[in-house]
């Protein structure tokens, strides 16, 4: 380890490892997440704004807070339950139909699932970024042995 390419090199493949674990674990934490939840779609019925002094909502804002969304579940029984909107979910509206995740054992416990593709991309992305680190490790490997001819 006298070689400050080694150094590089280990530093690369655990950079590159990071990437790997940190995009496996967004795309487990996904498929377990729709694995152990019920799907649906619903309609915002109202919005209650993070905002203590009720600030009117504009198109171009970002709306944070509590909104009540009315939904079917699986066995047909219809829901009316709260969920929290932040930055994540956009702008939505009364009258704005919605994807949703609920947990079937209690169906008040709903969660809004607006971009469901969004978290399979990032973690794709990162599992792209950390595959391309390591083969960048393992070509300077490949480059520093055969430049010592070991």
């Amino acid at each position: 380890m006298s070689n400050p390419l080694d150094l590089v090199v280990i530093a690369q493949a655990l950079f590159g490892l990071a990437f790997l674990l940190v995009g496996a674990r967004v795309l487990r934490f996904r498929a377990r997440q729709r694995a152990y939840s019920g799907r649906t779609a619903g309609t915002v019925v109202s919005l209650r704004p993070q905002d203590p002094a009720g600030a009117a909502l504009s198109k171009a804002s970002i709306v944070a807070g509590t909104a009540r969304v009315r939904f079917t579940t699986a066995d047909g029984d219809e829901r009316l339950a709260e969920a929290y909107v932040g930055r994540r979910e956009g702008p939505i509206r009364p009258g704005d139909r919605v994807q949703l995740l609920y947990d079937p054992a209690d169906p008040q416990r709903i969660r809004l699932d607006a971009r469901p593709a969004q978290a399979v991309l990032t973690a794709v992305w990162l599992l792209a970024v950390g595959t391309a680190i390591e083969l960048v490790a393992v070509a300077t490997a490949a480059i520093a042995i055969a430049a010592t001819g070991a």
